[in-house]
């Protein structure tokens, strides 16, 4: 649960969670194109979009591998949660 709200991998399955973050990762660079964005702050958005995905990543990264953990530190769990968050 989160908000309230079964999370995507338990309201479906994993491979929609896949698929479906691919595919809003997508719509924020066709947002870009189609949305007449000024050309000069176009390259800050991407960089901004691109880490952005790097941190989620690296939360679900660290979030598998505290499966394997009993002696995840509380600064680890925080750093997980604020990368998971996209923060």
């Amino acid at each position: 649960m989160r908000s309230g709200e079964s999370t995507v991998h338990v309201k479906w399955d994993e491979n929609t969670v896949l698929l479906a973050g691919g595919a809003l990762n997508n719509l924020a660079y066709l947002s870009l194109v189609k949305n007449n964005v000024d050309k000069n702050v176009i390259p800050k958005i991407v960089e901004i979009i691109a880490e952005t995905s790097l941190e989620l990543a690296d939360g679900e990264i660290m979030n598998v591998g505290f499966e394997k953990r009993i002696d995840v530190t509380e600064n680890e769990y925080f750093e997980m949660i604020k990368k998971k968050q996209g923060l």
